[in-house]
């Protein structure tokens, strides 16, 4: 990643720093969304999935491609407005087509979501490492940090995609790692039956919120304003969609194996005991922590970037065209001082602050009737709208706050589409309010 850093840094070029000259092809596109949708922030919760209920986790996946699918339309047309309006960001095409209050809004919301994910991936990769090599938490930490830092402050964008799809690759050997396990009953594999093995109720509010994983900013977006053309944009999401179908199934394959070696207890816990038993090769192992120092460096360098690029765009309001230097110059600056906060976050936040504040990155969710209206064409500017769907906003996160204090979602999946669902009834509900009721003064404003 260094070695690209510096052979980027001979090759500097403005545009790509920004946006990468809105030129990236299939591989590019394909790879960093596979990279980024399949972070190492959140392993535990695949893998142990896995391990209590098998395969049937894998049905999120479907969602995944059945949300994708059907807002493709719209991700083709959000790539032509990016283009003809000079989005950047994410946000910026809710504060373009909408207004400033409501692209404030899932600015600030993106940002936080991102800075989370950034500290979640030291939070879990850290300890891994520093428990394996005696070697700090804090030491893991500042090697990450730097490395990332290095390489986006040589090439930002276009290094996101490159060292994406380096990371890709390594990512990829999670999915044949296990199966050179010793003392493994391959058969533990064939059991496609657990496929099934949780309740339609609980897969189906599991997987649900995914059918809106287009509309909620981020990767997913960033992605399609730098694709070359709309057929990028197409082949570019499916073939991620299957790169992220299978390193989910290596992380499926990993939680079948610890329960399958190791049989019951703290999945977790287990983890760490493949790297205590003689059940690998060193170098296997070595394999498999590689790629999942691959999938956290992704995320990182995914999040410092749309982070830096919300903040300069929909916060500082600088423009790129303008003076291409200094909002280059400034870019860099905020790169470092985010991957300096999600490190300190990491390292200082206490278990529960960690655990409260990173239950909050589902927020991004409630974003979604924003990027909906914004991207789909039903769109027009009204202060009244702009500031109706900030409130809509507040309110469909006070809800999620409270149901999440009260550990609603623990008690069941269900409880997780409330506020999404409350947040779009309300947010459709004021934009025909406006759109309809209140046409003749809109007009007149």
């Amino acid at each position: 990643m260094v070695g690209i850093s510096f052979w980027s840094a001979r090759k500097a070029d403005p545009a790509g720093f920004v946006i990468g000259n809105r030129n990236v092809g299939i591989l590019g596109t394909a790879a960093s969304l596979g990279a980024g949708w399949r972070d190492v922030g959140f392993i535990w919760f695949w893998i142990a999935m896995a391990y209590t209920s098998g395969y049937a986790i894998m049905w999120v996946i479907a969602f995944v491609l059945v949300g994708i699918t059907w807002a493709m339309p719209f991700l083709k047309r959000a790539r032509r407005l990016a283009a003809e309006n000079n989005y950047v960001a994410p946000p910026d095409i809710v504060r373009g087509e909408i207004g400033g209050a409501s692209g404030l809004m899932v600015s600030f919301a993106e940002m936080f979501v991102y800075l989370m994910l950034a500290a979640a991936q030291f939070l879990v990769l850290g300890p891994i490492f520093s428990g394996l090599f005696d070697v700090s938490f804090f030491t893991i930490s500042m090697i990450m940090m730097i490395t990332v830092a290095v390489y986006l402050w040589a090439g930002g964008y276009q290094n996101v995609i490159r060292t994406d799809i380096i990371q890709s690759v390594l990512m990829a050997f999670i999915l044949i790692v296990p199966f050179t396990f010793a003392n493994l009953d391959w058969k533990s594999f064939t059991h496609v039956e657990s496929f099934f093995s949780m309740s339609a109720w609980d897969m189906f509010f599991l997987s649900a919120p995914m059918l809106l994983i287009a509309f909620t900013g981020g990767d997913t977006l960033q992605r399609c304003y730098s694709a070359k053309d709309n057929r990028i944009v197409s082949w570019g999401l499916r073939l991620g969609i299957i790169f992220t179908s299978l390193l989910t199934l290596g992380l499926v394959f990993i939680g079948i194996t610890l329960r399958d070696l190791f049989g019951e207890g703290d999945p977790n816990a287990l983890f760490f005991t493949l790297f205590e038993s003689d059940v690998a090769h060193p170098i296997i192992l070595s394999i498999l922590l590689m790629a999942l120092m691959a999938m956290g460096m992704s995320t990182l360098d995914t999040a410092t970037y749309i982070f830096s690029s919300t903040m300069m765009k929909n916060i500082l309001r600088m423009s790129e065209t303008e003076n291409r230097k200094k909002y280059i110059r400034w870019t860099r600056v905020l790169m470092v001082a985010f991957l300096v906060a999600a490190t300190l976050i990491a390292l200082l936040s206490s278990e529960n602050i960690m655990n409260f504040l990173l239950g909050l990155i589902s927020v991004m969710y409630i974003s979604a009737p924003s990027y909906i209206i914004a991207m789909t064409g039903l769109a027009f500017q009204s202060k009244t709208l702009d500031r109706g769907l900030v409130v809509c906003w507040i309110l469909g996160f006070a809800a999620y706050l409270y149901l999440m204090i009260h550990e609603y979602f623990a008690a069941d999946f269900a409880y997780m589409c409330v506020p999404i669902v409350a947040n779009i009834i309300l947010s459709f509900g004021w934009y025909a309010f406006v759109r309809f009721v209140m046409r003749g003064r809109v007009a007149a404003s």
